[in-house]
């Protein structure tokens, strides 16, 4: 209904959002360089394909929609470190009674062909330990793949809904770097107290959108980018409870490294070396920084799925194309939290509005239990 009431105009930008490629779309818009740059690092978050793709601006207006503090199109950092965000929920719920268990790996979800109407009724899980834990309803916050695939099995789903869930294209294509560092970088071509400011901002390193291009086109291959974008935070510059007084934390966000490597290579056999490659670069920018280094943790798009169970490596759960997203996401009949496995419900990145820490998935994942619990009930 909203639609209908937009201005002409605003229908037809609107639809040039959403069907026109990165490129020509900012290219439409702007003829600075360094305003296309900064447009072309915004479409590259929680996407894998080229900026001449149809589709391929979506990403940016999602990025985009950010609120902090009832400010719009802002985004935050959390004191303490992101694990702070689920340390305080944690804590809430402990207060009101809720069981936390950590270190207890899920093996399968537990189905029951007697409990559903059509199908089989999710009523609980059982852990890699073989106990079993029953419930009313299983929330996931697994991926879909892992969830349906993996936890339910395809003999639980309709063949069609399976197939759809095993094509899902998955695919953030990034590498993680955390440094510890002894002291605070500096920024060439940069005053001190420029420097200084520019440390507690988000830093993208990229030289231009043909550099973005050739990057996606080398990793779609299983290659390593020539000039990788990188994208880092300096937390510790604005929370110095992160490090011990004068040292610093660091994180790098990295694009784009392929879950599927050419020519039969390892990520455990290159990633060290693909690591020292990076941080070569992140020199040129910072000079002296590998001095500072005092540790560095890796993760590598394998590392990512193995630590945190992430299919493919993807932090966003499947891909922010246009047929993945709003109520497509991660299909129709799974778009609303609720899933075609009575009992089951998705409260993860692969449910509508997608990744990016802003809780909502949860949200309204609770409240479509809480509907449905008391629809059964009466």
């Amino acid at each position: 209904n909203k639609l209908r009431k937009l201005a002409l105009e605003d229908r037809l930008f609107l639809t040039q959002a959403f069907t026109m490629s990165a490129h020509d779309f900012f290219s439409r818009w702007f003829e600075s360089p360094v305003m296309k740059t900064i447009y072309a690092v915004h479409c590259v978050s929680s996407n894998f394909s080229s900026l001449h793709q149809p589709g391929s601006a979506v990403p940016y207006f999602l990025n985009v929609l950010g609120e902090l503090d009832g400010v719009r199109y802002k985004w935050g950092i959390p004191k303490g470190g992101m694990g702070a965000i689920t340390q305080a929920m944690a804590a809430f719920c402990r207060e009101q009674g809720v069981e936390i268990r950590t270190a207890a790996p899920v093996s399968r979800i537990v189905m029951d062909k007697g409990r559903a109407i059509n199908g089989a009724r999710a009523i609980g899980v059982r852990l890699e330990s073989g106990e079993e834990i029953l419930a009313r309803v299983v929330l996931a916050n697994t991926d879909p793949k892992r969830t349906f695939l993996g936890f339910v099995g395809r003999e639980h789903l309709d063949p069609e809904f399976a197939d759809h869930i095993e094509r899902l294209r998955m695919g953030h294509a990034s590498l993680r770097m955390n440094l510890a560092l002894k002291g605070a970088p500096t920024i060439a071509g940069l005053s001190a107290s420029d420097s200084n400011f520019a440390l507690g901002c988000a830093i993208t390193m990229i030289a231009d959108p043909e550099t973005v291009e050739r990057c996606y086109q080398a990793a779609r291959l299983g290659e390593m980018p020539e000039r990788p974008y990188i994208n880092m935070q300096l937390a510790s510059a604005l929370d110095p409870d992160l490090a011990p007084p004068g040292h610093h934390v660091m994180s790098l966000l990295c694009k784009y490294y392929p879950y599927h490597l050419s020519g039969g290579r390892s990520w455990d056999a290159i990633k060290e070396q693909v690591a020292d490659s990076i941080l070569a670069a992140v020199e040129g920018h910072m000079p002296g920084l590998s001095a500072l280094i005092v540790g560095r943790q890796v993760l590598s798009p394998l590392d990512l799925e193995r630590v945190f169970g992430l299919t493919e490596g993807d932090i966003f759960h499947g891909r922010h194309d246009l047929d993945q997203i709003f109520s497509l996401r991660p299909h129709p009949r799974a778009a609303r939290y609720a899933t075609p496995v009575a009992g089951l419900y998705l409260c993860g990145s692969g449910a509508h509005p997608g990744g990016g820490v802003s809780g909502a998935p949860g949200h309204n994942a609770a409240k479509r239990v809480i509907r449905d619990l008391k629809r059964r009930a009466a």
